[in-house]
């Protein structure tokens, strides 16, 4: 069993590290989608938005 034991306090467990990977992904997807959106509630009409260019590692 592949597991992941805490990334932003989630708990993802799959039988197989593909399983894993793909699982985490949504997962990980999801949790930034939910905090994106306190953080825009939270900041109102008063924030900016950035566009960050991804660095491959």
């Amino acid at each position: 069993m592949a597991g992941l034991k805490k990334c932003l306090g989630l708990i993802v467990r799959k039988k197989t590290y593909e399983e894993l990977k793909g699982s985490l992904e949504v997962t990980l997807r999801e949790a930034l989608e939910f905090n994106r959106k306190d953080a825009l509630a939270v900041a109102g009409n008063d924030y900016r938005k950035a566009v960050w260019e991804r660095a491959d590692c």
